[in-house]
């Protein structure tokens, strides 16, 4: 098979997709970051450095430029994959003058744009009939009156790329529990250079087992055929942050929404469509669409689909791709089992995530015997930085119970 992924980003989402394509396609990767990570020191792939695209744009496209056209020397047709909007953003935006040389695994900016923007995805939603949380646009110049809402409130850039260009590396999302904190964070990232609107909502009661993703691949035709579930055990920032487990769990009402969503604007590629699950009325409500792979990626492949496999057949070969669900449940954890069932030690999978500890059935994309020792000792360090972090994190909660 002539071809050669090249995989933006070097974290754990992008070690994943490395691993994916290796264990099931017998091939090696080119993954490219401005820092070395996870994924940069697997023997399944090699690691070049390319300049952050948010400090100097021009000068990443003319790297990935010439390294598609050395692939190209090479006789392999360079595959281009990302696995966040750092990347995502400024390749989709400079797709015509790449796909000459790439072969491009996700849409035209103009449709990515929709999604990614809240304004319009949610605009998308009315026409279309998806429910999502009860939402305001704000912006440094209109109406500051946010009383129609109820707090918690959870607050998040419209814009992101805007929001990224200024504040790299912050929190995107954010929860406040009362109105006067929220419009003082809102003023002082207007103070900082952000002139966009910002997203207030209404924060759905429930804990992170609320909140599904649906990781799915859409033909270049637009239609989605491969779908799989799941939901959060844990997150970090806990109020909104970032997966560190989850679980399989299919719910048709979340694929249902999600086709309907993404086939309305005959999105095409990998994308992570994210609900949470509102108890007060039985409904999933939009909070996000990724226009991309996301951080648990490597459980779609355990679930019982190839995202991958989909992707060569749909863009190389041409095959009219047959609907497919993953639904083998299991864990995917990046913390440890002490954590893990210390999280859902007061949730409705408690009795389910015991077990499939118990049976094995929990999967670390980072943990594979097939590495080098290299490797291996690389995630050893990074698994005990996290675990310490715990610990810290945990003392902190103690002592301030104990002393307030």
């Amino acid at each position: 098979m002539n071809i050669k992924p090249v995989i933006f980003g070097s974290y754990v989402n992008g070690y994943s997709l490395v691993r994916t394509i290796k264990e099931t396609c017998d091939i090696s990767s080119v993954v490219c970051d401005y820092i070395k990570n996870i994924a940069s020191y697997s023997s399944f792939c090699k690691f070049m450095v390319v300049s952050n695209p948010q400090i100097n744009e021009q000068l990443f496209i003319e790297q990935v430029e010439k390294i598609g056209l050395n692939i190209r020397e090479k006789g392999l047709t360079p595959i281009l994959i990302v696995t966040n909007d750092i990347w995502l953003i400024p390749l989709a935006k400079n797709k015509k003058r790449l796909e000459e040389i790439y072969l491009y695994t996700f849409s035209d900016w103009s449709t990515i744009e929709k999604f990614s923007e809240k304004k319009t995805l949610y605009q998308l939603c009315d026409v279309i009939g998806i429910p999502y949380p009860k939402t305001y646009a704000y912006n440094n110049k209109n109406n500051k009156d946010i009383s129609c809402l109820t707090p918690p409130l959870l607050v998040k850039p419209s814009n992101v790329p805007e929001f990224l260009k200024y504040f790299s590396g912050e929190k995107r999302n954010r929860v406040f529990l009362k109105n006067s904190e929220t419009l003082e964070y809102l003023e002082s990232l207007y103070l900082r250079g952000y002139t966009d609107e910002m997203i207030i909502q209404e924060y759905i009661p429930g804990g992170v087992e609320n909140l599904y993703t649906a990781t799915t691949y859409s033909t270049k035709k637009g239609k989605m055929k491969e779908v799989s579930v799941g939901c959060k055990l844990s997150q970090f920032p806990a109020e909104a942050g970032t997966i560190t487990a989850g679980i399989i769990d299919f719910k048709e009402d979340v694929v249902n929404l999600t086709k309907k969503l993404l086939e309305s604007e005959r999105f095409f590629g990998i994308a992570n469509t994210e609900f949470k699950y509102d108890e007060r009325n039985g409904q999933f409500k939009l909070i996000e669409v990724n226009a991309r792979p996301g951080m648990w990626n490597y459980s779609t492949l355990l679930s019982g689909i190839n995202l991958f496999d989909a992707l060569l057949d749909d863009l190389i070969y041409n095959k009219d791709i047959p609907y497919r669900e993953g639904r083998n449940v299991l864990v995917w954890s990046r913390i440890s089992k002490y954590e893990l069932l210390n999280s859902v030690k007061n949730t409705k999978f408690k009795v389910v995530v015991d077990q499939l500890v118990k049976n094995g059935k929990v999967y670390d994309p980072l943990i594979n015997n097939d590495e080098k020792v290299l490797f291996k000792l690389i995630v050893l360090f990074h698994n005990l930085k996290n675990r310490v972090s715990f610990l810290i994190r945990k003392f902190k909660i103690i002592f301030h119970f104990n002393h307030s």
